[in-house]
């Protein structure tokens, strides 16, 4: 269920964003900061909170967050950031729309827009968090 759903996330943001490498966390671990490929988009699962759990324990509720960090860089305009930030604010208005209630079969919900973390930057490169949660079910075989 955790792995369908990265694994279809993926695969949506791949068929539909054109010139932006997508990377799974798993995939960006082996690639220092100064080699990671720009732009592009990193899909990284961030755990999960329970919304209804039943009396026995054996099925739940949950929404799983996902952070879809974007990443460019812009040498020219480190210092600014500029052209960067303005890079990272293109992709988001592509990926919002694509994302913002979009379904896939390894969930029981839609994916929904949610609190996100402040950008982020470092040698150039603009990091700008989106986040979703989506609620998945959960059940024990008896």
């Amino acid at each position: 269920m955790f792995a369908g759903i990265e694994s279809a996330l993926v695969q949506h943001l791949k068929e539909n964003l054109d010139g932006v490498t997508v990377l799974t966390a798993a995939e960006l671990a082996s690639v220092t900061e100064d080699r990671q490929p720009v732009p592009a988009v990193h899909v990284v699962y961030q755990g999960y909170q329970p919304k209804e759990v039943r009396n026995d324990g054996k099925a739940a509720r949950i929404d799983q967050q996902w952070l879809i960090v974007i990443a460019t860089k812009d040498v020219r305009s480190m210092r600014s950031g500029e052209k960067s930030r303005a890079d990272a604010s293109a992709i988001a208005d592509k990926l919002l729309p694509l994302l913002m209630g979009w379904r896939t079969e390894a969930a029981t919900g839609p994916f929904v827009l949610a609190p996100a973390p402040r950008p982020a930057y470092s040698h150039g490169i603009t990091y700008m968090p989106l986040a979703f949660s989506v609620e998945t079910a959960l059940r024990v075989a008896p």
